[in-house]
């Protein structure tokens, strides 16, 4: 079934598609996205802009240093990287826009995605329609670019809430 998905996906090829995919997937964009999300709730939200500003500063500090260098740079060593769809089936699937070649288990986009979502529901739960269809959009892309299987997705969005749960915490613990 994963690998059936992302087929699915990765066949809804057209210029537009292919263009918001790319741009919903640009690391610079999440990033900024997430920074000015952050500072307009810690300036402009007076009762609960510091949690949420905190909330997502920590589980962002969290999903670089559990995703990116614990489980991506460390643990692979003992258990192996998980080829990209676009790596392991390249007569099936068309990679689009950057192709990245670390291990793709478990989506970092949707971890981080996920991560900030949960602080944000957490304090303001009725953003959370908002924030479920900018997180499918951005998981949607991994698939649709070959760089993800739905394990994969999935599994950053539980990282992702645990982050996000962990960063909640964390910001309780400063103010």
């Amino acid at each position: 079934m994963d690998f059936s998905v992302v087929c699915a996906c990765n066949r809804w090829r057209t210029k537009t598609i292919d263009a918001v995919s790319v741009f919903l997937s640009w690391i610079p964009f999440l990033v900024m996205l997430w920074v000015v999300t952050a500072l307009s709730f810690f300036f402009f939200d007076r009762q609960l802009g510091q949690q949420v500003f905190w909330g997502v500063t920590f589980a962002m500090a969290l999903l670089f240093s559990i995703n990116e260098v614990l489980i991506k740079r460390i643990l692979t060593k003992w258990w192996g990287v998980r080829l990209r769809p676009y790596m392991a089936h390249p007569d099936k699937i068309v990679p689009v826009g950057r192709r990245h070649s670390d291990s793709s288990f478990p989506s970092s986009h949707v971890a981080g995605m996920m991560s900030g979502s949960t602080v944000l529901v957490f304090y303001h739960p009725s953003l959370w329609p908002l924030l479920l269809l900018a997180t499918a959009l951005v998981g949607f892309s991994r698939l649709h670019n070959g760089m993800h299987y739905l394990s994969d997705l999935l599994a950053g969005a539980v990282l992702g809430m645990m982050y996000g749960a962990l960063g909640i915490y964390l910001s309780t613990l400063i103010i």
